[in-house]
C-alpha cells in the first residue's frame, strides 16, 4: 500500500470514529441509527441490506447533477461497490427525524485518478419508521471541479483509445450507465490514463 493511500486510510478511520457520536433522544437517535447503519452497510458492500434501507419510493438527489428512484438509485449503489466507495458522515446534527451532516467519501476511483476525498458540504437524510425516505447530497465546490478537470481530460483519451468501453460505459444518450462492472472498468481506465500522462 502506498504511503498517501496509507495516510488516507488512517484519515478514513479517524472519520469513522468521530462520526455519528451525537447524543440525543429516543426518536432521533433512531434516526441516528439509521443513518449509521447506511453507512456500515454501504462502507461493506452489502447492496441487499442497503436497499432494505429504502423505501419504494425513496428519493436520492445529487443536488446539481439529479434525482435517483428504483432501479436507477440501486444501480448507483452497485457502482458505488465496483470503485470500493467508503463513506463517512461527520458534524451530524438531528431535527426531529432529519439527520443533516456533512459525508466524506473516499472511493478507488478518486485513487485512480490522483484527487482527494470527495466532500459533500451537506448530506440530508430523511427517516420515516427505521427507513430512509429521501437523500439529498451536495458536493463542495472544491471536489466537483477537481473532478470535473480530470473528466475533461479522460473522457477524449478514453473515446479516442478505448472506444468498445466507452460504448458499454455510456448509453447512446451519452448518460453513463451505472453498474458495478462499469465502476471497475472506470477504474482500471483511470489507472491506465494516469499511467501514461501521468
Amino acid at each position: 500500500m502506498s504511503p498517501r493511500l496509507k495516510s488516507l486510510s488512517r484519515l478514513f478511520v479517524i472519520f469513522l470514529l468521530f462520526s455519528l457520536e451525537v447524543p440525543q433522544g429516543q426518536a432521533q437517535q433512531s434516526a441516528l441509527n439509521v443513518v449509521r447503519n447506511y453507512q456500515t452497510l454501504h462502507n461493506s458492500g452489502q447492496i441487499e441490506a442497503v436497499m432494505d434501507l429504502f423505501t419504494s419510493n425513496t428519493a436520492f438527489e445529487l443536488v446539481g447533477q439529479g434525482t435517483l428512484r428504483g432501479q436507477t438509485l440501486r444501480a448507483i449503489h452497485e457502482y458505488d461497490i465496483g470503485i470500493n466507495s467508503r463513506l463517512a458522515f461527520i458534524n451530524c446534527e438531528i431535527e426531529a427525524n432529519v439527520v443533516t451532516c456533512q459525508a466524506v467519501e473516499f472511493n478507488d476511483w478518486l485513487e485512480a485518478a490522483g484527487l482527494q476525498p470527495v466532500l459533500y458540504t451537506s448530506s440530508i437524510i430523511m427517516v420515516d419508521d427505521a427507513r430512509i425516505t429521501r437523500m439529498s447530497a451536495t458536493m463542495s465546490a472544491e471536489s466537483a471541479q477537481a473532478i470535473g478537470e480530470t473528466l475533461r481530460v479522460f473522457i477524449p483519451w478514453l473515446m479516442e483509445n478505448h472506444p468498445n468501453a466507452a460504448t458499454s460505459l455510456f448509453g447512446s444518450d451519452g448518460m453513463f450507465i451505472y453498474s458495478q462492472a462499469n465502476g471497475e472498468l472506470i477504474v482500471q481506465l483511470l489507472q491506465e490514463w494516469r499511467a501514461i500522462v501521468g
